[in-house]
């Protein structure tokens, strides 16, 4: 993705809901980290119901590097069905992450359900939404993106470190010799202190993020963005900009504070799905907020609940 831009404008009753870094995987419990995925498809169900309602997911939804679309699929058919369907439907924006950038190819070589895989993957080829644009209330710019292009080490010539970590972690985890996650942060401190570039992921890692927020505020600066939204660092929160993106005014890590993003500038982190969190932003005529998946659920959808099932 060159520069981001704008891929429509939307209705100011449309209530949005960004959430990424799923990782769905093959339901093995030595590396399936999504926390709930019963929860993300009693959530789909919910968006596939609701009028004037859109996910947009920013990225790494499948976990493709330590499993393959067809293991993901057995794992989760219905989930996954759901999605695609949605995906076709236009009521879930899927954007590309490091982690399923090879999505459109992988469903091409191991899909066989049954939604329209050359509209599917048409839709998921990288250069169509590796990023997702749209106007608010106001004309103000929003723009979603995984956050990648900002990691060195899992974005252009460095992309084989990462790669080659989430690879290496997922043989260790399948093989049950041990929990790797709780290692990471030991592999990360050792890249930030060799490369001066922290990356995200692991229970342990404790960088500062700032190559991401900078990354973003480029965005804001060079390309007149108003907000910015992306995932990647598993780290929810949001930032408060001055009116030009230069002065960091206040972070926000509380969930459920409705926050007014009408002006000024900010930068908000979806967090994850993984390892306990369930972290979703929600943004309704530019009111923002911080929030978790369960509370978004009304009646009907959550735990124990039945909610309509698709036709497939």
């Amino acid at each position: 993705m060159e520069e981001p831009g704008n891929d429509g404008e939307e209705s100011r009753d449309v209530t949005f809901y960004f959430l990424s870094d799923i990782h769905l995987a093959d339901g093995d419990p030595n590396h399936e980290n999504t926390t709930d995925p019963d929860q993300l498809h009693r959530f789909l169900h919910y968006i596939r119901d609701t009028p004037d309602t859109k996910c947009v997911i920013a990225g790494d939804a499948f976990e493709l590097w330590q499993a393959n679309f067809k293991k993901i699929y057995s794992a989760h058919h219905d989930l996954v069905e759901d999605l695609l369907d949605l995906v076709e439907k236009e009521k879930v924006v899927y954007t590309i992450g490091n982690h399923d950038g090879e999505i459109a190819t992988d469903m091409l070589l191991y899909y066989d359900g049954p939604a329209d895989i050359q509209k599917i993957t048409g839709l998921l080829k990288d250069e169509y939404h590796d990023g997702y644009g749209f106007e608010s209330l106001g004309a103000r710019q929003i723009e979603v993106v995984h956050g990648d292009i900002w990691d060195k080490w899992n974005h252009g010539p460095l992309e084989w470190v990462g790669r080659g970590i989430a690879y290496i972690g997922g043989l260790v985890e399948k093989a049950g010799w041990y929990d790797v996650e709780k290692y990471f942060g030991k592999v990360q401190r050792f890249l930030k202190k060799w490369g001066n570039k922290p990356t995200p992921g692991g229970s342990e890692y404790v960088g500062d993020y700032q190559e991401y927020i900078d990354g973003a505020l480029d965005w804001v600066q060079r390309y007149g963005e108003d907000v910015v939204i992306y995932g990647h660092t598993h780290n929810p929160r949001i930032l408060h900009y001055d009116a030009k993106g230069e002065k960091l005014l206040e972070e926000i890590k509380d969930y459920n504070v409705p926050i007014d993003v009408s002006k000024d500038k900010w930068i908000a982190n979806t967090g994850s799905q993984v390892n306990g969190a369930t972290d979703v932003l929600v943004l309704r005529n530019n009111v923002l907020t911080l929030k978790k998946l369960e509370d978004v659920l009304p009646e009907g959808y959550r735990e124990g609940d039945e909610a309509p099932s698709p036709d497939y």
